[in-house]
């Protein structure tokens, strides 16, 4: 059974939630991004749990990335 639109936009808006709060007390914290990180990620994994069983294995590979590929996607490329 796929989700509906109202539950997939409830589930974004505490997805973006969760990860603003996540931002904010690590920066407050004093954690290191690759803790904060971590930290998201634990999150990401107990959430991929609640997707429908034909999303779950999607969700939990993209919870699982480590975070030397997730900064490699994430940062701009240098121009040469």
């Amino acid at each position: 059974m796929m989700p509906n639109a109202n539950s997939l936009r409830r589930s974004a808006r505490r997805h973006s939630f969760a990860i603003a709060l996540i931002a904010i007390s690590g920066g407050l914290g004093g954690c290191s991004s690759q803790q904060m990180y971590a930290t998201g990620q634990a999150w990401h994994r107990s959430l991929c749990n609640e997707q429908p069983v034909d999303m779950r294995s999607r969700c939990q590979a993209d919870a699982n990335r480590n975070y030397d590929m997730y900064r490699r996607d994430t940062t701009p490329a240098k121009p040469d």
